[in-house]
């Protein structure tokens, strides 16, 4: 017989899941509209990680493209903090 717990717990990993990429999202935007004032400005500060130019693969009957960029910013680190805060304490 097949145990229901398995199921649960990997159900909660995927709501953990999008409820951090959710806040990560959320707190990138919100740096976004913020950060253009002045007292706010700091909360765009942040590193781009990832291939700036892409990797093309071309095998002449296809052609691949990877490209990744990932854009860390003070603004998207809080939002994570407190996606991870609202899950713990209210999912």
């Amino acid at each position: 017989m097949k145990s229901k717990g398995g199921g649960i717990r990997m159900k909660s990993s995927i709501m953990l899941g999008i409820v951090l990429i959710l806040g990560i999202i959320l707190g990138a935007f919100l740096g976004d509209v913020l950060g253009k004032y002045e007292t706010w400005e700091w909360l765009n500060y942040g590193k781009e990680i990832g291939l700036k130019e892409p990797f093309i693969l071309d095998l002449y009957i296809l052609k691949l493209t990877f490209s990744i960029m990932i854009n860390i910013t003070i603004s998207s680190i809080i939002g994570f903090i407190i996606a991870a805060f609202v899950y713990k304490r209210y999912i």
